[in-house]
C-alpha cells in the first residue's frame, strides 16, 4: 500500500539508514498499514519501475534533502508517468519552514510533510483510502487544483516513548558494523544554519523543544538489536547526546550508564555533544568519563570555524577556546 524511497546521489550516501522513516514504518504497522522501505542507488531507475509496476502503491514517500532535490523531482515524475493516481508525498529535516517551496520546485508531488511524520503519515493514508478531503490533516501541505493549502502545524510528539522501535529494512538489505539509533529529538542549540534552530526559534512545531526517550526503553532496543543482528557498535545520532540544561536529559545519561551496567552489554558506542558543554561543564567531562567504561569510543563534536566572529554569526554560543579545551580533554 505504501512505498517508502530513499533517492541516493551518490555511493558516498554510505546506505545510511533513515531512522525517521523506520519510525513511520513501524508506526503505521502498528495501525494496520503495509510499507515497504527502498533504497534506489545512483543508475537503478529500473529497480524503481519494478516495484511500481509490481507494488502499485496508494502512496509513495520520498525523503527530500537539498542535495537529493533533483534525484526526487526525477523519481516523482516516473512515479507519475507510470501510476498517475498514486499520492506522492516528500518529508524529512528539509522540509521545516518551506514546503510550499518544495512544492513549487516538485511539480509531480502531491504534498509535503513537515516535521515529525508518524502521525501525519498515517492520518494522510487513512484519507486517502476514504478518498477525504486533506484540510484537516495537521502538519501537511498539499496541492488542491492549482492552489496549495498549507494546514496547521502539527504539535511535537512529547512521549517518544510510545512510539514503537524503527523499522530496520535498510540495515537488513545493507549490514554495517554498526547501528544507528537515536535516544532524543530536537536541540537546544539556535545555530543560524541549521534547520531546526530556524524552525524552533520560528515556533512552526509546537510543543517542548527536546523530547527524551527513557533510558529504559533506549537499552531495550539495544538490547533488542544485539540479540536480533548481533551487532554490538551504536551510533546515536542525537544532535546533542548530553543535553545538560535538561532533568531529562540528564536522566537519560544516567540511567543508560546504569542499565548497560546492570545488564552486562557488551557494546560500543558514538555520541554527538557540544564542544562548550565539554570545555565549561565539569559534570559533562564526568559523564564522558563514565560512558567510556560502559563503551563510548567516538565522540562527535561540532567545530563549524576556526574565526569567532563566524562563531558569533552562527549563533554557536561558543569560543575557539572551547573549542581547543574541548579537544584537548577527548585527546587526555
Amino acid at each position: 500500500m505504501v512505498e517508502f524511497f530513499i533517492i541516493a546521489k551518490g555511493y558516498s550516501f554510505e546506505l545510511f539508514e533513515h531512522i525517521g522513516i523506520g519510525y513511520i514504518k513501524s508506526y503505521l504497522k502498528r495501525n494496520g498499514v503495509d510499507s515497504n522501505i527502498n533504497l534506489i542507488l545512483p543508475n537503478e531507475k529500473e529497480e524503481l519501475y519494478n516495484i511500481l509496476e509490481n507494488k502499485k502503491p496508494l502512496v509513495v514517500g520520498f525523503v527530500v534533502y537539498s542535495f537529493n532535490a533533483l534525484e526526487i523531482k526525477e523519481a516523482s515524475r516516473i512515479v507519475k508517468m507510470c501510476l498517475p493516481n498514486t499520492h506522492i508525498t516528500v518529508g524529512g529535516p528539509a522540509t521545516l519552514n518551506c514546503t510550499k517551496e518544495i512544492l513549487d520546485m516538485l511539480p509531480d508531488v502531491d504534498s509535503v510533510i513537515e516535521g515529525e511524520g508518524e502521525y501525519t503519515f498515517l492520518e494522510l493514508v487513512n484519507l486517502i483510502k476514504q478518498e477525504k478531503e486533506l484540510s484537516g490533516c495537521q502538519g501537511l501541505t498539499f496541492r488542491k487544483g492549482k492552489e496549495i493549502v498549507i494546514n496547521s502545524s502539527r504539535p511535537l510528539i512529547n512521549n517518544l516513548d510510545s512510539l514503537p522501535f524503527p523499522a530496520r529494512d535498510i540495515f537488513e538489505k545493507y549490514p554495517s558494523s554498526y547501528i544507528r539509533i537515536i535516544g532524543s529529538r530536537g536541540c537546544s542549540g539556535h545555530c543560524t544554519f541549521c534547520v531546526y534552530g530556524g524552525a524552533a526559534a520560528k515556533g512552526i512545531q509546537k510543543g517542548e523543544r527536546v523530547r527524551f526517550r527513557s533510558a529504559v526503553n533506549i537499552v531495550d532496543e539495544m538490547e533488542e538489536l544485539v540479540e536480533k543482528y548481533g551487532v554490538r557498535s551504536f551510533y546515536f545520532i542525537d544532535d546533542t547526546f548530553i543535553e545538560e540544561k535538561y532533568v531529562k536529559g540528564i536522566e537519560k545519561v544516567e540511567g543508560i550508564i546504569e542499565e548497560v551496567t546492570r545488564r552486562k552489554l557488551d557494546i560500543t558506542f558514538a555520541i554527538q555533544t557540544r564542544p562548550q558543554s565539554i570545555a565549561r561543564n565539569e559534570k559533562v567531562r564526568e559523564y564522558i568519563k563514565r560512558l567510556q567504561k560502559i563503551g563510548l569510543n567516538y565522540v562527535f563534536i561540532g567545530l563549524d570555524t576556526g574565526n569567532n566572529d563566524d562563531m558569533r554569526i552562527y549563533g554557536k554560543n561558543t569560543t575557539i577556546q572551547d573549542n581547543i579545551r574541548a579537544v584537548q580533554f577527548l585527546q587526555e
